[in-house]
């Protein structure tokens, strides 16, 4: 644990701040660095790691206390106490600590093989170990060592260059205890002995690092990557000056929509007292007449209840003890009688009840109703601010070790986002009345020149954005993709030797390429040049294809005449999963395409035969079906800002139609739509899609609209 240290009253330089340990809050001592690249004294870094390391399917793991990053301690042959000294040593905070402050505690390297734990007083700059005395003694006789600067670990911190060649062995991020030894030129990726077998032992290019090192390191590089890094921090900073004023306007709005309600509610208080005081007062006035009203039609009632009771005795006796004549006249009498009760009866059953009734003014009805509806569907708007980066330099290197550059700066535009939580799962809704409007406007229209080598003008079927906004276009006349920059200047292309279909994102640097006719899925890495990392087979043709994770595949396509299929694949092309959709119009092609939501739980699938767009759970639940006179030809889908979906028709119609994530057709939009629209994806901030046209007349154009 860091000893205390007296600051006294003057202020915490930005230098002093980085030397002290977020746990204990005091200087660092021997400050050991995470896989997140945050540094913790070794004794706090231990306390932390017994305290919270947890055990999930035989790894054990736990959280960084400064950014909640889960980091993988893969140790299992070593105890709880020994994890900390697997974590390097933070060379560039410890050469700035003071002399009598940097003593390292690390183990001495050739004692730890004979499973000795000794801590380490010198440093070999030569053989890069930590050793002991005894090993110290032992290097200095050794005729190979013997001229080896050897310094104590104090007087190497003492001089910055000596304390980083201590660091000098970077060790794998996935196992710490192995250095970096190769390149993977088709993922862009240095590994280890252990990644390379696991992770890329099917990957045909991997050279030796010390090969690559060659060929990458220069100085204008490591200027061009400072210069971005500092343009980035005062970017942040400027984010950061920005986002503190989030807090003050929120509470602004809300302090301002209460206001505006405490007025609306004392208007309409005030209606409703003299609503109060009018009802009060009239019906005071309805009750004491309708109480003298109900006394007299009472008396009235009894009245003729005695009548009728005499009568009805009357009746008895008469027909005991008297005559026949007697009897005759009497009921004659009687009957005549029993009329006029009847009708008295009557007119006393029409005035049985009284019913007070108040008349809501309709207004006052609206207001209700408004209300539940808006306490129903409260929305959150935020607006965001697009902030321009200034000089953001995207290098790409070429196989020489020098590097090109593309600027790309964010658009200087406003957009808003519109979140709403609706509940349900309806499970057919068809097309209603849009219910809101997206507006797409045309920003321009830029050529993507045909390949070099092709002898068709380009028919684009595929487009995806991947990272820095660099856009792959697949090019099914030509049989091959090509990759631009975010500026659309050519970067590199692929020949394929069938027609694709269609194409996803695997990993940021990795895509997935479906056929039209071959029952084959091809993996392409894509950086600086595209390269085949594998093929695998499968079962049926694919036409769609999304990535639910690096290990699996949504994958769907015509199975037969009367059916599509859909489901889940490994990366070795087994289905997990199928699913099956009955074909309706076998007339119509046999396309079908799928997207993912967010959170890549929901798959999304248009069948162009069917003239609907699907909804499924990854277990084959169905939650929607989409269908509707302006969905003629479904094909190309994909997913917005907040889950909403983007569904090209690609016929003559020239549509493009936005759904909610329940699936209502929100907007159907025509306007500025080319001729047989083909494909279309959308940027990674999701305020811009690009399209590109199945027509004669411009089949090289891609076409950029900005979504506001």
């Amino acid at each position: 644990m860091a000893t205390s240290s007296e600051w006294g009253a003057r202020p915490i330089r930005s230098q002093e701040r980085d030397l002290i340990c977020p746990l204990c809050l005091e200087q660092l001592n021997v400050p050991r660095l995470t896989t997140c690249l945050h540094s913790f004294c070794t004794k706090c870094l231990n306390s932390h790691i017994l305290n919270t390391a947890t055990k999930v399917s035989d790894v054990y793991s736990f959280y960084c206390p400064v950014c909640r990053t889960n980091i993988r301690t893969p140790f299992r042959d070593k105890s709880e106490i020994e994890w900390t000294d697997q974590f390097p040593l933070d060379a560039t905070l410890a050469s700035m600590l003071p002399v009598n402050q940097s003593i390292v505690d690390t183990k001495c390297e050739p004692c730890s093989v004979q499973e000795k734990s000794i801590v380490a007083d010198y440093f070999c700059t030569s053989c890069k170990e930590a050793l002991c005395l005894s090993c110290y003694k032992y290097h200095k006789s050794s005729k190979i060592s013997k001229d080896h600067q050897i310094p104590t670990f104090k007087e190497m911190f003492a001089d910055p260059k000596k304390a980083v060649a201590f660091f000098e062995k970077l060790r794998c991020t996935d196992h710490w205890n192995k250095e970096y030894e190769y390149f993977c030129e088709g993922h862009d990726e240095i590994c280890c002995g252990i990644c390379r077998a696991e992770k890329h032992k099917e990957c045909k290019h991997v050279i030796l690092l010390k090969t690559h090192v060659k060929a990458v390191i220069n100085k204008s590089r490591t200027g061009e990557i400072l210069e971005k890094m500092k343009q980035l921090e005062k970017h942040l900073v400027n984010i950061s000056e920005i986002k503190k004023q989030n807090v003050p306007d929120l509470e602004s709005d809300i302090k301002k929509q209460l206001s505006e309600l405490s007025s609306l509610r004392q208007t309409i208080n005030t209606f409703l007292d003299k609503m109060e005081r009018c009802i009060n007062e009239e019906g005071t006035r309805i009750l004491k007449e309708q109480s003298i009203k109900y006394y007299d039609e009472n008396q009235t009632l009894q009245s003729l209840l005695a009548a009728i009771k005499n009568s009805h005795k009357l009746l008895e006796t008469v027909s005991t003890h008297s005559t026949d004549i007697q009897i005759c006249v009497v009921l004659h009498k009687m009957e005549h009688q029993l009329l006029h009760y009847q009708k008295q009866a009557s007119d006393c059953s029409k005035k049985s009840k009284v019913n007070f009734n108040l008349h809501v003014p309709t207004c006052l009805q609206e207001i209700t109703t408004q209300v539940e509806t808006a306490l129903s569907s409260v929305t959150i708007t935020e607006d965001c601010q697009i902030i321009p980066l200034q000089y953001d330099t995207v290098l790409l290197m070429k196989n020489d070790g020098t590097s090109k550059q593309g600027n790309q700066t964010a658009d200087d535009n406003s957009v808003s986002r519109v979140s709403k939580v609706t509940e349900g799962n309806p499970q057919n809704v068809s097309s209603k009345k849009p219910s809101a409007t997206i507006d797409l406007v045309k920003l321009r229209e830029v050529k993507v020149g045909a390949p070099k080598h092709g002898k068709e003008k380009p028919g684009y079927c595929g487009i995806v954005c991947l990272k820095y906004d660099s856009i792959l276009f697949l090019d099914r006349l030509n049989l091959r993709c090509s990759l631009y920059d975010s500026n659309f200047c050519f970067i590199a292309d692929y020949n394929f030797t069938s027609q694709p279909a269609r194409v996803c994102i695997v990993r940021e640097d990795e895509v997935a390429i479906s056929f039209v006719k071959e029952k084959n899925i091809q993996f392409l890495a894509v950086g600086n040049k595209i390269r085949s990392i594998r093929s695998i087979s499968t079962k049926h043709v694919c036409r769609g294809i999304a990535a639910v994770s690096s290990n699996e595949l949504v994958v769907s396509g015509p199975l037969n005449d009367d059916s599509y299929y859909w489901g889940v694949m490994d990366m070795q092309g087994k289905m997990k999963s199928s699913f099956y959709i009955a074909r309706e119009d076998k007339t119509i092609g046999s396309g079908t395409y799928v997207a993912l939501n967010s959170s890549k739980t929901r798959v999304y699938i248009s069948c162009c035969g069917n003239k609907a767009v699907y909804c499924f759970g990854l277990s084959g639940r169905k939650y929607f079906e989409v269908t509707g006179h302006t969905l003629t030809s479904p094909s190309y889908i994909t997913v917005g800002r907040d889950d909403t979906l983007y569904v090209l028709d690609e016929d003559e119609s020239r549509r493009i139609h936005l759904l909610s994530p329940i699936g209502l057709i929100l907007h159907v939009t025509t306007s500025g739509i080319p001729d047989y629209p083909w494909a279309l994806c959308l940027n990674s901030s999701r305020n811009k899609l690009f399209l590109t046209a199945e027509n004669d007349a411009n089949p090289d154009l891609c076409y950029i609209y900005q979504i506001n």
